[in-house]
């Protein structure tokens, strides 16, 4: 990574990392999710710099990040033919509208809570 930032005729600073460069960088990665650091660093430039586009581009909505960690933040493009927020869940999808339903078939368990409370109970007792 080079010091010598290029200038252009009015003295002002050439820009190196670009929105088009970054979102190139996102498209060609294996994984759906990069870091600035990736970024950067396939960029030849800093991941501070790369941060910094990623963070106009989440501005236009463009992509979208998510922190995972102490200092970890991951990033992705944000997926153009998706309604409502990036954050939003989906009320019909099946994970929230179909019945429960338990390894033993059965959809409703609550008349067994007593034996199950006594088996865990019980459980207990044999660690001791």
């Amino acid at each position: 990574m080079s010091s010598d930032r290029k200038r252009n005729d009015r003295g002002e600073y050439v820009e190196t990392v670009t929105p088009e460069g970054v979102l190139e960088v996102m498209r060609r990665s294996p994984d759906p999710i990069v870091t600035a650091k990736e970024v950067g660093e396939a960029l030849g430039r800093t991941s501070e710099a790369a941060r910094q586009k990623l963070l106009k581009l989440q501005d236009e909505g463009i992509v979208a990040r998510r922190k995972v960690g102490a200092g970890a933040v991951v990033w992705w493009i944000v997926d153009a033919d998706r309604e409502g927020p990036v954050d939003e869940f989906d009320p019909s999808d099946p994970l929230f509208t179909d019945p429960v339903t338990f390894s033993s078939g059965e959809t409703d368990v609550s008349a067994n809570t007593d034996a199950y409370l006594a088996d865990a109970i019980a459980g207990e007792s044999d660690d001791e």
